[in-house]
């Protein structure tokens, strides 16, 4: 089991992509035990540890070095937003298409329900996003 926010997080990975902690160190060419290590909570790994492990499960490198400690927090949505962001890159066009419609299917189910959030903006309502 995992020791911090950090470990868990790539424990995630690693069962999401179904790849072996060894496998992953190796491909992101690091020592076999690097990431089992990171994982634990017995080192800390340095900024190139993270951008290789990033490049390697193709997520955001901020997202590794704000569970690392090396940058404060922001907010979840951001996170969350930037990594959805990133996702869909990967996907090839058609693809992309057809997530797009599903999320504005969703926003549309969500307006009917009176359940739309503004970003940054005012809600419908004339009160304000406190998230």
């Amino acid at each position: 089991m995992a020791a911090n926010a950090l470990g868990e997080y790539l424990l995630g990975l690693c069962r999401e992509r179904r790849v072996s902690r060894r496998a992953a160190s190796l491909a992101a060419g690091l020592n076999n035990a690097a990431l089992s290590a990171i994982i634990r909570g017995a080192v800390r790994p340095s900024a190139q540890t993270l951008i290789a492990i990033a490049d390697f499960f193709q997520v955001p490198a901020n997202n590794l070095f704000q569970l690392a400690g090396y940058l404060p927090d922001s907010n979840p949505e951001d996170a969350d937003l930037t990594e959805g962001l990133q996702l869909l890159r990967q996907l090839p066009e058609w693809r992309r298409k057809e997530a797009l419609a599903q999320l504005r299917l969703q926003v549309e189910l969500a307006e009917r329900r009176g359940e739309l959030r503004v970003i940054g903006g005012a809600e419908p309502g004339g009160g304000h996003d406190q998230a």
